[in-house]
C-alpha cells in the first residue's frame, strides 16, 4: 500500500516458498494461498511495469484455473502493449471459454476488435455469442452500432428491434432506430434527386417510399426526445424530419419545451 513494490514482491516469493509446509491449513484458513499469492504478486509487478515477470504470474494463475475473468483481461492487455495482437485476442478467447458469459471479458474484446478495425471478425464473435445468449443487451446494441456505422441498415434495424422489446423507453434504442430509418430514407432521396425530368413515375415512387420511412423514424425519435430532450443530435433531426414532411407546429412543440 506504501508503494514500495519490489519489498512487496519479495515478502510475497518468501510466502509462497512457505505455503506447501502449512500442514495444518492456518495460512489457508486466512485465505492466504497460492492463488492469492499470485495475484497479489501481478499487481506489484504490475506497477513495476514488468511485463515479463506479470505475464509469468498470469500464466500460474490460468494453470491452477484461479476463477477471476480478471487475469486474461490483463494477460491480453499486456500483450496488445507489446503488439502482439494474436496473443491478446488469444487470451480473452480463452477467456471466453472459462467464463461464457462474463461481460467484462465481452467488453474487453469488443474494445479491441474495434481499435484493431477488424470490425467483420467482431460481428462474428458477437453473433456466436448470441446463440447462447439472444437477449444480451450489450451484444445487440453493439452488433446493430456496428451495422449501422457500416451501412447495414436491415440488419441494425433487426437488433435494435430486439432491445426496443427488451426496453422500449432506452434512449439509445429509440434515436438509433430512428437514425436507420432516417438513413434509409436518405439513399431514397439521393435516388430521387439523381432521376431525369421525365421520369414522373420514379420521382413520385421514391417520394412515397422516403415519406413512409420518414414516418416510420418519427415515434422512435419523439420516445427518445421524451427520454432526453436536451440531446440536440436529436432534436435537430427531429425538426428536419418535421420540415421535410411539413409539420412546421410540431417543430414549435420541440422548440418550447427546449426552451423552457
Amino acid at each position: 500500500n506504501s508503494g514500495e513494490f519490489s519489498d512487496a514482491l519479495e515478502l510475497y516469493d518468501k510466502i509462497y516458498e512457505i505455503l506447501p509446509f502449512d500442514e495444518e491449513n492456518l495460512l489457508k484458513r486466512q485465505n492466504i494461498t497460492n492463488e492469492t499469492i499470485l495475484y497479489n504478486s501481478y499487481f506489484a509487478s504490475n506497477k513495476l511495469k514488468n511485463n515479463k515477470l506479470s505475464k509469468e504470474i498470469l500464466q500460474k494463475l490460468i494453470d491452477l484455473n484461479y476463477n477471476e475473468p480478471f487475469i486474461y483481461i490483463s494477460m491480453s492487455k499486456i500483450y496488445k502493449s507489446e503488439d502482439n495482437v494474436e496473443k491478446a485476442i488469444e487470451y480473452l478467447s480463452l477467456g471466453k471459454k472459462m467464463f461464457e458469459n462474463d461481460q467484462s471479458i465481452i467488453t474487453e474484446e469488443i474494445n479491441l476488435f474495434i481499435k484493431l478495425g477488424r470490425t467483420k471478425e467482431l460481428i462474428s464473435n458477437l453473433s456466436n455469442s448470441l446463440e447462447s445468449d439472444p437477449e444480451n443487451e450489450v451484444l445487440l446494441s453493439t452488433r446493430g452500432a456496428i451495422y449501422f456505422n457500416s451501412g447495414e441498415y436491415d440488419k441494425s434495424i433487426n437488433d435494435y428491434l430486439i432491445l426496443y422489446t427488451i426496453d422500449s423507453d432506452n434512449f439509445n434504442t429509440n434515436s438509433i432506430l430512428g437514425n436507420n430509418y432516417v438513413a434509409k430514407a436518405n439513399i431514397i432521396i439521393d435516388k430521387r434527386n439523381k432521376l431525369s425530368e421525365n421520369q414522373n413515375n420514379l420521382y413520385n415512387k421514391y417520394t412515397k417510399e422516403y415519406k413512409s420511412l420518414f414516418n416510420t423514424a418519427l415515434p422512435y425519435l419523439e420516445s427518445a426526445f421524451k427520454v432526453n430532450s436536451n440531446d440536440n443530435q436529436n432534436s435537430n433531426l427531429l425538426k428536419e424530419i418535421y420540415a421535410k414532411l411539413g409539420m412546421y407546429e410540431k417543430i414549435k412543440a420541440i422548440e418550447s419545451t427546449n426552451n423552457k
